[in-house]
């Protein structure tokens, strides 16, 4: 079968979330939005990577959506 990609949903995804917290003793109800939070705020305060960098990376229409992670 060519040109057929199989793509987890974000309800799989936060699925294995879940399963990690409870392997690692994580409190926490993981999920994919929490996950690109914490990466573009890992890029953007900790990598340095420029707010229109981590905008593009995110496909934010807007910078000021990108704003939000910078805690300023």
């Amino acid at each position: 079968m060519t040109g057929f990609y199989c793509l987890n949903s974000n309800a799989r995804y936060n699925g294995y979330l879940k399963e990690l917290a409870v392997i690692a003793g994580i409190n926490r109800n993981l999920n994919t939005h929490l996950a690109r939070h914490a990466l573009a705020d890992m890029m953007l305060n900790i990598f340095e990577f420029s707010l229109e960098e981590v905008s593009k990376m995110l496909g934010h229409k807007s910078i000021r959506t990108t704003q939000r992670y910078t805690h300023q």
